[in-house]
C-alpha cells in the first residue's frame, strides 16, 4: 500500500497537483540506506555495537516506515523501512535515540543493554492545543470555528523585503498581495477577498499586538507569527474596522530563559525585470532614413536617457539586531533595525530606522502582570525622482544632448511638456521625513487563574515633515520664470486607545468554556499646515526660508498657505462567548456594539454580531479505525461587519471660503463663505453580512492537510455620492448610503509533505482562491443617479477618456473603450487612412473618427478571477531552500506606454513597435483608448528563491547557531503580455490599468546572514 520510493516522488507530486489523491512517500530504505555520511559532532565515541528495533503507532499498532531515528548530540541516523524497522550502529555506553515523525510527538529512549527495541510513538495532539492569536486574545487552534488562517516565521518570504506585508505574499488563500511599483518607499498593495467599497478603502485592518499600524511600522525581523481573519465571524469583534478582514500581527516576546542575542543582515542589488523598447539614436536614424520620421527630429547627439537617470548598481543594506530573555518574573525584548536602500533611479532611496522595547513584570505571586511597549521609528524616504521625470526620460529624443554648449542642462522650453529628466532631478532639494513613536503600557490582575482583568493605554504619536525646493537651474524657472520654487508641510496625528478586557477561561472535564467582556475607546486627531512660494532672491536657504519668496507676499496666483485639524472618536462595547465538548463540537458567539463620530445623528450606533461553530468529525467514535483520516472538521460561521468609508465631518453642512467670490462690508473686502456639503444625519455605516462554510482535513497522519472554504459576501449600505435638487438643498450632491456589492469565492489550501526522509524534506504547499464581483445595486429610492451606472479611471492627456465603467449588474473593474477591429483603408480622404476602425455594440463598423460616446462598450475586467501560489521548502543536511511562485488569471490590462508611445503620429520618442503595421498598414490615428492596448494580464512568476546553509554549532563557545543564504526576488515571469509587469494596481475602481509613469519592476539579488548568540 505504501511502497513507493524517492524515486516515485516527483510523479507522486504531479498527480496531486492534477487534484489526484495518492499515498505518502516514504525511504526504500535498507538497514544502512539511510545513514548519514555528515562529520560527527560527537567525535570522543565509537560505533561498535548494533542495535535492532521496530517502531509502531500506539493507535493501532501499524508500523511506520520513515520514522527518523538519531543518535542524539550527532548527525548519525537511519530512517525505518517498510515494516517499520531499522538497524544502527551505536555506542557502547550511554547511547540516546531520538524518533521523530510526522503527526506523532518525538521520543527518546535510552538504550542501556538493550539490543532490540520495540517503539511505540504517540500522535501529536498539539495541532488541537496549539494558540492562535485572534481578536483581543488567543485560543486553540482546536477550538477555532472561523477562517483563521496562520503564517509562522519559517514560512515568511526570505530576502530583501520592504516591509511585513511583502512577508506573506502566496502564503494565504485568499490575500492577495502584491509590489506593483519599483519604488523604495511604495509598499504592498493588499486585498482580501475582492474589493468591498465603491468611495472607500478595500484594505484589510492591520494590528500590531493589538493596535492599529501599517505593515512598515515594525521590523519584518521582529515578527513572531501573522494571523489572518478572513471572515466577518471572525473579524466581527472588531466591528466597524473589521469589513475588509484583519491581519493580526505578534512581534516576538521575551522568554524565560538566559539572554540570548540575534543579529540579522543583508545586502542586495537589484536590476530592472524589462524595460520598455523605446528608439535609440541609431533607432531613429534609421527610420529617419526610411522616411517614417522627418529629419528635423535628428538633433545630433545620442544619449540614453533612461541610463542617464539610472543607478549602475543600487544598493540595498539591512541590519537587525536583538536581544532577549528573562526569568519567571521578569521577560525582556529589544529590537532594532536598520535599512538603507538605495532606488534604481537616481533620486530615489529610502532610510529607515526602527527600535521596539518590551518588558514585562510579574508581581504578587504571578497574580499581577505589566507590560510596557514602546516602539520608534524614522524613515527618510527620497522622492526627487517621479513619475514625471520617469515619464521625460522615456519620450525624450534620445539624439538630443543632456547638456548644452555652456555647460547647463539642455532645455527646450518652446517643446510642450518637454524636460531635461537628469534636470528634473538634481535641481531640487528635498526633504520627507515621517517619525511615529507608539507608547503602550498595560496591567492585568488575575484574581482566579481563570479570569484575566486587564486595562491597555496606548498612544501613537506620527508626524510627517516635507520640504522641495526647485532651483533658477530648473525647468520652472527657465520655462516659467519661477525664480526658485519652494513647497513646505507639516502634519502630527495622535491617536489614543484604551481597552478594557475581562477574559475567562475554564475546563469542567469534557467542557470548555470561555467568555470575553471588554470595552474600547479610539480618540484620533490630526493636524497640519502647508505653504507654497516662489521668486526667491537665492537658492540657497532653499524650502528652508520659505518666507522670502516674493510671490506669495504680493499674492501671486500658484501660491498658498493653509492649514488643517480634524478628529474623530470610535467608542465600542463588545462580547464573546464560547463552548466547546470533548474536543468535537464548538460554537462560538460575539458581539459589538459601537458608535463613530463621523456618522450623522440618526446612525451613530451599529450592531455587529457574529456565529460560528465547528463539528471535528475525526474525533468521533466511528473513524477510530479509519487509518487514512487523520483529522477532519468542519465549520460554518455567520458575521456582520462594518466599516467607515467617509471622512470627519462628512455628515455635517460645510463651508468654505472662496477665492474668488467677494464682498465689500464698508471697510474691507471680504471673501464669501459659500455652503460645499450637505448635511446627511442618515450617513452611517458601510456594512458586510457574509456567510462562510470550512473543511479542514489531514490524511495519512498530516502527510497531506489542508483546508476548503466557501464565503458569501453581502455588502450593503456602500457610501457614494449622488446628484440631489437645489434648492432645497444647499448644493448639489450628498453623500448617502444606497449602493450594494456582492462576492462569493472559493478558497482552497493545501499543504503536502512530499518527501521527508533522514536525508532529504520536502514540504509544498498549494494556495488557490477565486472572486466573483457583482455589484448590486447602485442607487436607492432616495438617493438616486441619472443612470445605474458612472465612469471612472483615466487615460490623462491627451486623450482624456475615462477607463472604467462601473455599472449595476456588473462586476467592479469593468473596461469600457472603444473596440477596434482595424485600420482604415479605403478613406474618401487618402489622409484618413490608417486610422482606427471601431466596432459599435449594435455591430456597426465605422472610422473613429465618426465615433460617438454611446459606440463604447465592455472589453474586459482587471481583477483576476482566479490566483494560484506555490511554496516549498527544501532541507538536506546542513542546507535549507525555499522556492515561492504565484500567478494571477484570467483578467486584461490597459497598456498604458503602448497607447501613448506605440504611435507614430506624435513628436517625442516612441516604442519601436510603433511602425510595426496592422493589418498591412502603419498606423496614422491619434493616440486613442481602443481595445488593441488591452491586453491578457495572465502570469506565472517564480517570486522567490533562496538556498541557505547553517553551520553545525553544537561545539561552538559563541554561537547557538548561524545560517548564510543567497535569495533571488521577481526571478522570472511567463506571460504574453507585453508591458514590464502584469501585476499592475488592481484595487480601487479602475483596477488594471498600467500607467505610464510607473516606477518599473525589480530583480532583487540578496546575500545574507542570520546569527544566534
Amino acid at each position: 500500500m505504501r511502497n513507493f520510493t524517492i524515486r516515485h516522488s516527483m510523479f507522486v507530486l504531479s498527480a496531486l497537483l492534477c487534484w489526484g489523491f495518492s499515498l505518502p512517500i516514504y525511504a526504500d530504505s535498507g538497514p544502512d540506506s539511510g545513514v548519514l555520511d555528515f562529520k560527527e559532532n560527537w567525535t570522543s565515541n565509537t560505533f561498535d555495537r548494533m542495535i535492532r528495533g521496530q517502531v509502531t503507532s500506539s493507535e493501532d499498532d501499524q508500523a511506520l516506515p520513515g520514522v527518523s531515528v538519531l543518535i542524539k548530540g550527532t548527525t548519525r541516523g537511519v530512517a525505518t523501512d517498510l515494516d517499520g524497522k531499522f538497524e544502527l550502529e551505536i555506542p557502547d555506553e550511554g547511547a540516546i535515540l531520538v524518533f521523530s515523525y510526522i503527526g506523532f510527538q518525538v521520543k527518546e529512549v535510552e538504550v542501556g543493554n538493550a539490543s532490540n527495541l520495540t517503539i511505540q510513538m504517540d500522535l501529536d495532539m498539539t495541532a488541537m492545543e496549539e494558540v492562535v492569536v485572534v481578536g483581543y486574545g488567543t485560543m486553540r487552534k482546536g477550538d477555532v470555528t472561523s477562517a483563521v488562517a496562520q503564517v509562522k516565521t519559517e514560512e515568511f518570504i526570505t530576502g530583501a523585503v520592504r516591509d511585513a506585508g511583502e512577508l506573506l505574499r502566496g502564503k494565504v488563500a485568499g490575500l492577495a498581495i502584491s509590489t506593483p511599483s519599483g519604488d523604495p518607499g511604495a509598499g504592498v498593495e493588499i486585498s482580501l477577498r475582492g474589493i468591498t467599497s465603491i468611495f472607500g478603502s478595500s484594505s484589510p485592518l492591520v494590528l500590531i499586538d493589538g493596535y492599529p499600524g501599517s505593515l512598515n511600522v515594525i521590523s519584518p525581523m521582529d515578527i513572531e507569527s501573522v494571523e489572518v481573519l478572513k471572515d466577518a465571524s471572525a473579524a466581527a469583534i472588531y466591528g466597524a474596522r473589521g469589513k475588509n478582514g484583519v491581519i493580526l500581527i505578534t512581534t516576538k516576546k521575551g522568554k524565560a530563559e538566559k539572554p540570548s542575542v540575534e543579529y540579522s543582515n543583508f545586502a542586495s542589488t537589484s536590476s530592472f525585470l524589462k524595460t520598455a523598447d523605446f528608439m535609440s539614436a541609431t533607432d531613429m536614424r534609421e527610420y529617419i532614413s526610411q522616411g517614417l520620421i522627418d529629419p528635423s527630429n535628428d538633433l545630433g547627439g545620442d544619449t540614453d536617457w533612461l541610463g542617464e537617470i539610472s543607478r549602475d548598481t543600487p544598493i540595498n543594506h539591512f541590519h537587525n539586531l536583538s536581544v532577549r530573555g528573562g526569568n519567571n518574573n521578569t521577560r525582556y525584548v529589544t529590537n532594532l533595525s536598520y535599512q538603507n536602500e538605495e532606488g534604481a533611479f537616481l533620486g530615489s532611496g529610502n532610510e529607515e530606522f526602527k527600535l521596539r522595547m518590551d518588558l514585562t513584570q510579574f508581581f504578587a505571586d504571578n497574580k499581577v502582570r505589566a507590560n510596557l511597549n514602546v516602539l520608534k521609528g524614522i524613515q527618510n524616504y527620497d522622492g526627487r525622482f517621479g513619475g514625471w521625470a520617469y515619464r521625460q526620460a522615456l519620450i525624450r529624443n534620445p539624439t538630443d544632448r543632456v547638456f548644452n554648449d555652456e555647460g547647463g542642462y539642455q532645455e527646450r522650453p518652446e517643446q510642450f511638456q518637454y524636460e531635461n529628466p537628469l534636470a528634473l532631478i538634481n535641481e531640487q532639494d528635498y526633504r520627507n521625513v515621517n517619525d511615529w513613536t507608539w507608547l503602550t503600557g498595560s496591567v492585568s490582575y488575575f484574581p482566579v487563574q481563570e479570569l484575566e482583568l486587564k486595562v491597555v493605554g496606548s498612544q501613537h504619536r506620527t508626524t510627517n515633515d516635507f520640504g522641495s525646493y526647485q532651483t533658477r537651474n530648473h525647468i520652472s524657472n527657465i520655462r516659467d520664470n519661477r525664480n526658485g520654487v519652494a513647497n513646505v508641510s507639516n502634519s502630527l496625528t495622535v491617536e489614543n486607545f484604551l481597552d478594557l478586557t475581562a477574559d475567562y477561561q475554564k475546563t469542567i472535564g469534557a467542557h470548555r468554556l470561555s467568555g470575553l467582556v471588554g470595552y474600547s475607546y479610539i480618540d484620533w486627531k490630526n493636524s497640519g499646515m502647508s505653504i507654497s512660494n516662489f521668486d526667491f532672491p537665492s537658492d540657497v536657504f532653499g524650502f528652508r526660508n520659505i518666507q522670502q519668496g516674493r510671490a506669495l507676499r504680493e499674492g501671486l496666483g500658484g501660491t498658498s498657505a493653509n492649514s488643517s485639524f480634524s478628529d474623530w472618536r470610535l467608542i465600542g462595547f463588545f462580547a464573546r462567548a464560547g463552548y466547546g465538548f470533548n474536543d468535537k463540537y464548538n460554537f462560538l458567539a460575539s458581539v459589538r456594539y459601537e458608535g463613530s463620530s463621523r456618522f450623522g445623528e440618526n446612525q451613530k450606533w451599529g450592531l455587529f454580531p457574529a456565529i460560528s461553530a465547528g463539528w471535528t468529525i475525526s474525533n468521533e467514535g466511528f473513524l477510530d479505525d479509519n487509518s487514512t483520516l487523520t483529522f477532519l472538521k468542519l465549520r460554518a460561521g455567520y458575521g456582520e461587519t462594518g466599516s467607515v468609508s467617509s471622512g470627519p465631518y462628512q455628515s455635517l453642512t460645510r463651508y468654505s471660503y472662496s477665492p474668488t467670490q467677494f464682498y465689500y462690508d464698508g471697510q474691507n473686502w471680504q471673501s464669501v463663505l459659500n455652503p460645499v456639503a450637505n448635511p446627511n444625519p442618515n450617513l452611517g455605516w458601510e456594512t458586510n453580512i457574509e456567510y462562510n462554510v470550512g473543511l479542514e482535513f489531514s490524511l495519512w497522519k498530516n502527510f497531506i492537510s489542508g483546508s476548503v472554504d466557501y464565503y458569501d459576501r453581502t455588502l450593503q449600505d456602500l457610501v457614494y455620492s449622488y446628484p440631489v435638487p437645489v434648492p432645497p438643498n444647499l448644493v448639489g450632491s450628498t453623500l448617502a448610503n444606497a449602493a450594494a456589492m456582492r462576492n462569493s469565492g472559493l478558497e482552497i489550501s493545501l499543504n503536502i509533505e512530499a518527501v521527508r526522509t533522514q536525508k532529504l524534506e520536502w514540504t509544498t504547499n498549494l494556495n488557490f482562491s477565486t472572486n466573483q464581483n457583482e455589484l448590486t445595486r447602485l442607487s436607492s429610492e432616495e438617493f438616486q443617479l441619472q443612470n445605474n451606472f458612472f465612469f471612472t479611471g483615466g487615460t490623462g492627456d491627451p486623450i482624456q477618456l475615462s477607463t472604467h465603467k462601473i455599472e449595476e449588474g456588473l462586476p467592479i473593474g469593468s473596461f469600457f473603450g472603444y473596440k477596434s477591429v482595424g485600420l482604415l483603408s479605403d478613406a474618401p480622404n487618402p489622409a484618413n487612412n490608417g486610422t482606427w476602425l471601431i466596432e459599435a455594440p449594435n455591430g456597426e463598423v465605422k472610422s473613429i473618427l465618426d465615433a460617438t460616446p454611446d459606440d463604447r462598450q465592455i472589453l474586459g475586467n482587471g481583477i483576476p478571477k482566479f490566483f494560484l501560489a506555490w511554496n516549498n521548502y527544501f532541507k538536506f543536511g546542513n542546507f535549507d531552500a525555499t522556492i515561492s511562485m504565484r500567478g494571477a488569471f484570467d483578467y486584461q490590462i490597459l497598456n498604458f506606454q503602448r497607447m501613448f508611445y506605440e504611435n507614430p503620429t506624435i513628436v517625442y520618442n516612441r516604442l519601436n513597435s510603433a511602425f510595426d503595421p496592422i493589418d498591412g498598414q502603419v498606423l496614422r490615428s491619434p493616440q486613442s483608448y481602443v481595445s488593441h492596448y488591452i491586453e491578457d494580464g495572465d502570469f506565472w512568476k517564480i517570486d522567490n528563491l533562496s538556498v541557505g546553509y547553517s553551520f553545525p554549532t553544537v561545539n561552538s563557545k559563541f554561537f547557538q547557531s548561524a545560517r548564510v543564504y543567497v535569495a533571488g526576488s521577481n526571478l522570472a515571469i511567463f506571460t504574453d503580455y507585453k508591458g514590464l509587469d502584469p501585476e499592475v494596481p488592481r484595487t480601487g475602481l479602475s483596477p488594471g490599468n498600467d500607467g505610464r509613469d510607473k516606477y518599473p519592476t525589480l530583480r532583487v539579488f540578496t546575500i545574507g546572514t542570520d546569527l544566534r548568540f
